[in-house]
């Protein structure tokens, strides 16, 4: 009667005392349940973390930051807050390359790869005279070579469109900026925001799709 109480006790104080498994905890119990390697397990850790609402909510301020961050920075406040701005936004454009570089890891379909051995399957002669229409056929090899998801363009173009936005990217030294003609300056700072005006859109479907 003794042991049957003891066990008791033990299960009903392993049961109570068990502690709030961690993210980490969770997904590495899950994959040695399914037999999953541990790089896999890595992944799923990594894809998990960047669909919490932390990692959106934080990413999606980031992205609103990118949209309207330098007109705020010209109608609100003086020159001398240039150098806050443009910390922020270096800041937004390391956490944009960091989840670009993370979803090209933990997620296959994200940048997908072209499928080589279905190009030189295509590109054989009896595949060539057994096609249905040379329109299909070009289709297939399209969607063979095809190179990164459409969020990945996405999100590369927009990412990288905030270099037109920071003067170290563009400007590493001043002796090419001296240099140029006045009314060549003038010119590129007119292209230069039309474009930014561009990628603005760009990053206003990239917070779509945070949402």
């Amino acid at each position: 009667m003794k042991a049957l109480n003891d066990d008791d006790g033990s299960n009903h104080h392993d049961v109570e005392g068990e502690p709030n498994k961690s993210l980490d905890e969770t997904v590495k119990e899950e994959s040695r349940e399914g037999g999953k390697p541990s790089h896999y397990v890595s992944k799923e850790i990594v894809n998990r973390a960047i669909d919490s609402n932390a990692a959106i909510t934080l990413m999606s301020f980031i992205t609103v930051y990118a949209i309207y961050g330098d007109d705020v920075r010209i109608l609100a406040f003086d020159p001398g807050a240039d150098k806050a701005f443009l910390a922020l936004s270096s800041l937004a454009f390391a956490f944009f390359l960091l989840e670009i570089s993370l979803l090209c890891w933990c997620r296959d379909k994200y940048l997908q790869k072209p499928d080589f051995a279905a190009i030189k399957e295509l590109l054989t002669a009896d595949r060539w005279r057994g096609r249905k229409s040379t329109l299909s056929w070009m289709g297939q090899l399209g969607k063979a070579v095809q190179t990164g998801s459409f969020y990945f363009w996405l999100d590369l173009i927009s990412t990288f469109s905030m270099a037109i936005e920071l003067p170290w990217v563009l400007q590493p030294g001043g002796g090419v900026a001296d240099s140029i003609d006045s009314s060549m300056a003038g010119k590129a700072s007119i292209a230069g925001a039309k474009s930014a005006n561009k990628f603005k859109v760009i990053r206003m479907v990239r917070l779509v799709r945070l949402a």
